[in-house]
């Protein structure tokens, strides 16, 4: 079993200590590990959103505060480069500009426009040792250079890159070079060398159409997405592949033509294959793109690699687009990691994760629950060694006592939890039907060796217990099993329906 938790509740009671629409974000947009932490944007409902630090065993704590008062810098599109953690931020004399923190202080690193105009950066990337970002201020989105001392435009770079400002990836370093998506008026593979651009090919005629573009390098070639115009208002989603030598070919044309929004992105490598998304989940497996099968949730998204535990992590929804969920995928089948807002509790579109950072074997991500909203979240790549023991839950209800059971055929609500040292956590939450004089059982339970089990059965309608227990699974010493008995023996007694339809399952 994994263990997710929230880290902190930063900014406390329902308020939200990240700005992230509705899990939305680049890689490292709003997060990035750098000696051995994770820096990330938060917001602690006094100083705005400022740039925190937290690592395994140590509290989150500010880094800086750069913006005073409560309006918060917004530090996001981070980087390392040159040892250091690149990031931009937003302050009263400066505008959003690029900064820098060496471990120690945070620093102006360039100014693009004097004063305090500045514009929006985003899309940072390494290239020939320097940052290459683009810049947006107006109207205007042009591509920047930063080498370390100095900020410049790269006037070579001169027609805009296709860049929406969520989700893009807009760059790639492929073979020596800075490949991008460019239109003039319609797409153009085109390559950097650092002081020319080439045009590799053009990619459709027609109608044009501005989409955001996205680009990855797999087992050693370029894979980009184009949405082409077919004819006014029709688009198809195109996935592209480039070798470096022979021209850029299609690989794929995706079903659908119309105004689908879903052009491919979102793209990881797990297990020698590529995997992303567009209107539904993908996968390239050599030569052949298949839509990925099997018990999975709809809609996935923010795909991250979860190296240490050689998983993927994603968002989808599992109910009918209301709760949308982190879950682990291993190449075959979806783990749901924690149900952060249960369905039962809301009717809205779930915890909403965002996409994950890896530091020192903790997976880092964004999600929202009802109680304490927008909050930083991390699962752990370490799993519990389990010695499972297979335990059933038996409801006998008997004539004699039937008159304090609902009338026949009443459905129940079962609760099973398992408590131990660790903690409590619900293993199981069943609608099930009772008949007078038959036993009814609930699905088979594994449960560890050493827990104490604890059950309570409720009538599905008025929420009255009907019945309750509690019993020791395994060996226990003397001392931890009278604790856990007393805490079982206290749970069976104060829970309430309404309190376990809000609790979370947690299965291994």
């Amino acid at each position: 079993m994994r263990q997710t938790a929230r880290v902190t509740d930063l900014n406390p009671g329902k308020a939200d200590a990240a700005m992230i629409s509705f899990g939305f974000s680049r890689r490292d947009e709003f997060m990035a590990a750098y000696q051995d932490a994770l820096y990330f944007q938060g917001n602690d409902g006094h100083t705005g959103s400022e740039l925190w630090r937290v690592s395994k065993g140590v509290a989150p704590s500010q880094v800086v505060n750069l913006a005073p008062g409560s309006a918060g810098s917004f530090p996001h599109a981070f980087i390392v480069f040159q040892k250091r953690l690149y990031f931009a931020a937003s302050t009263p004399a400066t505008g959003e500009e690029l900064f820098r923190y060496d471990g120690q202080s945070v620093t102006l690193a360039a100014e693009t426009t004097p004063g305090a105009a500045g514009g929006t950066i985003l899309s940072t990337v390494v290239y020939g040792n320097a940052i290459y970002f683009t810049r947006k201020a107006a109207s205007d989105l042009a591509v920047w250079r930063f080498d370390g001392t100095a900020a410049e435009p790269v006037k070579e770079i001169s027609e805009p890159i296709l860049d929406d400002g969520i989700t893009a990836s807009p760059f790639a370093v492929f073979k020596g070079k800075l490949y991008f998506v460019g239109e003039a008026p319609l797409y153009e593979l085109r390559s950097y060398d650092g002081s020319s651009v080439s045009v590799i090919k053009a990619l459709a005629s027609g109608f044009p159409v501005s989409y955001q573009m996205n680009l990855t390098v797999f087992e050693d070639e370029l894979y980009f997405s184009v949405v082409a115009p077919k004819e006014a208002f029709l688009e198809q989603d195109e996935l592209w592949r480039y070798d470096g030598e022979k021209p850029p070919a299609q690989v794929f044309v995706f079903p659908g033509d119309a105004n689908s929004f879903s052009q491919p992105n979102d793209y990881a490598e797990y297990k020698g294959k590529l995997y992303f998304r567009s209107d539904g989940w993908w996968r390239l497996d050599g030569a052949a793109v298949k839509q990925v099968s099997g018990q999975l949730p709809s809609a996935v998204g923010q795909t991250s690699r979860f190296n240490s535990a050689d998983r993927l992590f994603f968002s989808g929804f599992y109910d009918n687009f209301k709760d949308k969920e982190p879950y682990l995928f291993d190449g075959t089948t979806a783990a749901l990691l924690k149900n952060i807002m249960p369905q039962d509790a809301s009717a809205g579109p779930g915890s909403l994760p965002s996409r994950a950072v890896e530091v020192n074997g903790e997976l880092y991500f964004y999600a929202a629950d009802e109680t304490h909203g927008r909050e930083l979240w991390r699962t752990s790549a370490a799993t519990e060694e389990l010695q499972f023991r297979r335990c059933d839950i038996v409801l006998a209800p008997i004539r004699e006592e039937w008159a304090r059971w609902p009338p026949p055929l009443r459905d129940l609500v079962v609760a099973t939890w398992v408590l131990s040292t660790q903690g409590r956590r619900l293993i199981s939450r069943e609608v099930v039907k009772i008949t007078a004089d038959r036993e009814t059982h609930v699905r088979g339970l594994e449960v560890k060796d050493g827990f104490v089990l604890a059950t309570v059965a409720f009538d599905r309608e008025t929420g009255r217990v009907v019945d309750s227990g509690f019993d020791v699974v395994g060996r226990l010493d003397a001392r931890e099993r009278r604790v856990l008995e007393r805490t079982a023996a206290a749970l069976v007694k104060r829970s309430t329906l309404r309190e376990v339809m809000r609790e979370s399952i947690e299965r291994q």
